[in-house]
C-alpha cells in the first residue's frame, strides 16, 4: 500500500525514485521496512500520509514524510523495547 503510494507520489525525489523503481535488495529491504513504519502508524494517520503524499507539494513533502515515518518507527519501538525492560527486570511501567 504504502509503495503504491510513493509511486503515484505528485512528485518524486531521486531518493524515493529509486525506491520505488529498484529491484535490488536494498531497495527491497528498504520498501519492506517503510510498509513496516506506515502499518505500525495509527491507522487514523494513513490517510493524511497517503494525501500528503498526492498533493502538488509533495516534492517539498515527501522525504520529510518518509523521515516522520521512520521517526515514528523508532520511537515505537523504543517504547516497546523499554517496557520489555522493565518487565524483564520485575518492574511494571
Amino acid at each position: 500500500m504504502f509503495r503504491a503510494a510513493l509511486s503515484k507520489a505528485a512528485a518524486q525525489s531521486t531518493w524515493v525514485y529509486w525506491l520505488v523503481n529498484n529491484d535490488g535488495d536494498a531497495a527491497h529491504s528498504t520498501r519492506e521496512f517503510l510498509q513496516t513504519c506506515f502499518v505500525n502508524l495509527p491507522v487514523a494517520k494513513h490517510a493524511r500520509l497517503l494525501k500528503t503524499l498526492a498533493t502538488e507539494k509533495a516534492a517539498e513533502n515527501i522525504d520529510a514524510c518518509i523521515h516522520e515515518l521512520v521517526a515514528h518507527e523508532l520511537l515505537r519501538r523504543l517504547v516497546v523495547l523499554g517496557r520489555s525492560i522493565h518487565t524483564d527486570n520485575g518492574m511494571v511501567s
